[in-house]
């Protein structure tokens, strides 16, 4: 971001590779279980200068101090060695569990009940990461793991092209966020 303006750069280089299966079993007619899991692996292994502004540390003042603990960073342009991190919005792991139960009544309709559980694992939402937030008035852009929990009940009248469905998300009440930025020198906007 610079002057509150959002600047894409593209990494010099990046590593990515990751696993993923999915299926389903069906033990009877009217039950259906449904599995997915992923594990990913990102790291910048080369990042161009540009970068590796972040604008959350642009007004941190040129303190020895900080410049020792970040390493190669300069709080004063808010240059920071972004190699190693992890890629933005990539969680390491990721799971899904689905269950559903369809049920034939006696006048011909049908009635589905269906339940979803799924999990992500915590990700940033930039490429800087958490590196040195403990010593700055600013909290990192990321997103914690967290499960999410929903479900649904639909009916379909026999012979009908339409149906009705009740549902609930995120039983679990979970608070996500989807996206964040920094706004402003400091200030996290989510």
């Amino acid at each position: 971001m610079v002057n509150n303006s959002i600047v894409v750069n593209n990494a010099a280089e990046a590593e990515v590779f990751g696993f993923e299966i999915s299926g389903f079993w069906r033990p009877s007619f009217s039950l259906t279980f449904d599995f997915a899991a992923s594990w990913l692996s990102t790291e910048l292994k080369e990042a161009d200068l540009d970068a590796s502004v972040d604008p959350a540390r642009l007004s941190v003042p040129s303190d020895p101090a900080l410049v020792q603990r970040f390493g190669n960073a300069t709080p004063a342009t808010g240059a920071f060695d972004i190699v190693g991190n992890e890629l933005p919005k990539a969680p390491e792991l990721q799971f899904a569990l689905g269950l559903q139960y369809d049920r034939q009544l006696a006048n011909g309709a049908a009635v589905t009940f269906r339940a979803d559980w799924s999990y992500q694992d915590d990700i940033f939402f930039n490429q800087f990461n958490d590196t040195g937030f403990d010593a700055l008035p600013v909290d990192p852009l990321e997103q914690e793991s967290y499960s999410w929990l929903k479900a649904r009940v639909t009916y379909q009248p026999a012979s009908a092209s339409w149906s009705v469905s009740a549902f609930a998300d995120n039983i679990s009440d979970e608070e996500v966020v989807t996206n964040a930025v920094y706004n402003g020198a400091v200030s996290g906007q989510l």
